[in-house]
């Protein structure tokens, strides 16, 4: 009998961890490659968003997304890629991307600060990005 149940289990378990929400010590993500980090010195946050246009999230984001940069002003430095585009493969590769839309924050030193993966919503991302900022949201 357990032998079946754990057959049965598996999958739920494998399920419910790949679309489960994810959020990543910064101590094992990557630095910011120099190529993206901002000449403005009044970038505080860099953010790395990795998005494609089939994933239903990333297209219920957008809006929200432009709202916040928009909000966050020049603090706020968005690099946005495409995981279907071959040319971001290099970047995709570094910071092991294995689902949509991810998120990742860099301090103005180019140091990860946080990373938000999966079934992220704008209030969580808002927040997350205005407590970087140092702002009250």
């Amino acid at each position: 009998m357990l032998k079946h149940a754990s057959k049965l289990l598996f999958p739920l378990l494998l399920v419910s961890t790949l679309w489960s929400p994810i959020a990543f010590s910064s101590a094992a993500i990557p630095s910011l490659p120099t190529t993206y980090k901002p000449n403005n010195p009044r970038v505080k946050v860099t953010v790395l968003e990795f998005s494609a246009p089939w994933c239903v999230t990333c297209q219920i984001l957008k809006p929200s997304i432009k709202k916040l940069t928009q909000d966050a002003g020049k603090e706020l430095n968005l690099l946005e890629f495409n995981v279907d585009d071959e040319k971001n493969k290099n970047i995709i590769k570094r910071y092991s991307i294995i689902a949509t839309p991810t998120f990742v924050l860099f301090n103005s030193k180019g140091q990860a600060i946080k990373r938000l993966e999966s079934e992220v919503s704008a209030g969580e991302l808002r927040n997350t990005i205005f407590k970087a900022l140092g702002r009250k949201n």
